[in-house]
C-alpha cells in the first residue's frame, strides 16, 4: 500500500481527522527524511487516526517531528542512538512514537512511550518504515497498540 492509498483511506473515516499541508519538517542537515515521510508531508500536515476511540494516534504535524531526546529526557544524548530519532506520532496523552533517521535504521519506528524510551531491550521496533506504521495504525481502528497484541516481533532498536 502507498501513502497515497493510505491517505485516501483515511479520508474516508469520520472518525480521521486531516490537517492540511505544511510544508515539510525542518529536520537537521545531517539527516533525510524517509521519501514515504516526504510523501505523507506533501499531502497533509498530519492525521488524527480514530480521535473519539481508546487508543487514538495523531502522526504530529511538521513542526512537532523534532528530535525526542530533548522532548522526552531533557537533553540530546548524542552518545546514544536514541539521539536520531524524531518524533513521529503520540497519543494525544504525552506518549510518542519515534522514526530513526541514522542510515543504519533508515525509518525504523519505535515505541517510545515514556517508560521505554531509549531503554535497551525495551525499545521495541513497531514498524521498519513509516509506511508499515501507517499502514497498522490504519488498520488498528483505533484498538489497543498493534505491536502489544503479541504479533511479529521485529526486535529491539539496541540488538
Amino acid at each position: 500500500m502507498t501513502i497515497q492509498d493510505l491517505f485516501e483511506q483515511i479520508s474516508k473515516h469520520d472518525d480521521c481527522e486531516i490537517f492540511l499541508s505544511e510544508g515539510l519538517p525542518q529536520i537537521e542537515s545531517i539527516y533525510q527524511l524517509p521519501k514515504d515521510l516526504h510523501d505523507f508531508y506533501k499531502l497533509c500536515g498530519g492525521v488524527v487516526l480514530y480521535k473519539s476511540t481508546n487508543y487514538p494516534v495523531r502522526i504530529v504535524p511538521p513542526k512537532f517531528f523534532v528530535p525526542a531526546n530533548p522532548v522526552m529526557l531533557g537533553g540530546r544524548y548524542e552518545e546514544d542512538i536514541s539521539s536520531n530519532w524524531y518524533i513521529i506520532a503520540d497519543d494525544l496523552s504525552g506518549e510518542y512514537l519515534t522514526i530513526d533517521l541514522e542510515s543504519e535504521r533508515f525509518g525504523y519506528c519505535y515505541d517510545s512511550f515514556h517508560d521505554r524510551h531509549g531503554v535497551v531491550g525495551e525499545s521495541q521496533i513497531i514498524a521498519l518504515s513509516f509506511t508499515e506504521l501507517l499502514c497498522n495504525l490504519v488498520e488498528g481502528k483505533g484498538d489497543y497498540w498493534y505491536w502489544l497484541q503479541g504479533g511479529a516481533y521485529l526486535g529491539d532498536a539496541y540488538d
